[in-house]
């Protein structure tokens, strides 16, 4: 049997001839285009592992197609790497909606989030004592259930067309926040339905704030 020589390789005869980069930087603008696996959905994800018959590892990286950012696998779950943006429906106590209006909106980085909520008054709606909703995600166990100011937040509390006054958050459940007002003394006093003003059309709270996830 004779043999051949294929890219400076001795091969024995009738070898196909090997696919191979040529040359080294080749090779390495390949490893990178593979290097972080990506996939349409978290289904096409799943069903990928289920046909490897293997797990993720922790620390593997991918990148979702329909969520737009990559996600890092912590050893149970797929987290974010980059900032996600959604929309969450809040649970209102103490808040009744009637006509009005409430935006809800979060930015996930990792274990943070960002978030924006406004309750904006309309006809029928209503504001109880210590209105509260509640979050995008579970805030971590630092947080305390105590007192009002101990929730990271910025709170804005407008009379439309006449005056503004700011306010606090407290944490009063697993992921609930209420909402306080900071009166003129200046102190922390709870919100009424006529304090610090008789609620109507269209008279907002508007809260930003931001929490770890365990």
């Amino acid at each position: 049997m004779g043999s051949t020589v294929i890219g400076g390789i001795t091969y024995p005869e009738s070898t196909n001839a090997p696919v191979v980069p040529s040359d080294l930087r080749q090779m390495a603008e390949q490893i990178e285009l593979n290097a972080v696996p990506r996939f349409a959905s978290a289904a096409e994800r799943t069903a990928a592992f289920a046909t490897l018959g293997t797990s993720p590892t922790t620390g593997m990286v991918c990148y979702r197609n329909d969520a737009g950012y990559h996600e890092w696998y912590n050893g149970t779950t797929w987290i974010a790497l980059t900032g996600s943006v959604g929309i969450w429906v809040p649970v209102l106590s103490n808040l009744t909606l009637g006509s009005g209006t409430v935006r809800a909106t979060y930015r996930q980085i990792g274990k943070w989030y960002d978030f924006h909520f406004r309750f904006t008054y309309g006809a029928g709606s209503a504001v109880g004592t210590d209105p509260s909703f509640t979050l995008p995600a579970t805030p971590s166990a630092d947080y305390p259930t105590e007192a009002f100011g101990t929730f990271p937040g910025r709170v804005h509390l407008l009379d439309s067309g006449t005056a503004g006054r700011p306010g606090a958050l407290t944490r009063t459940g697993t992921a609930t926040v209420a909402i306080g007002q900071i009166n003129a003394t200046p102190a922390v006093a709870q919100i009424t339905a006529t304090s610090p003003w008789t609620w109507t059309t269209p008279d907002a709270l508007i809260v930003d704030g931001g929490f770890y996830t365990d």
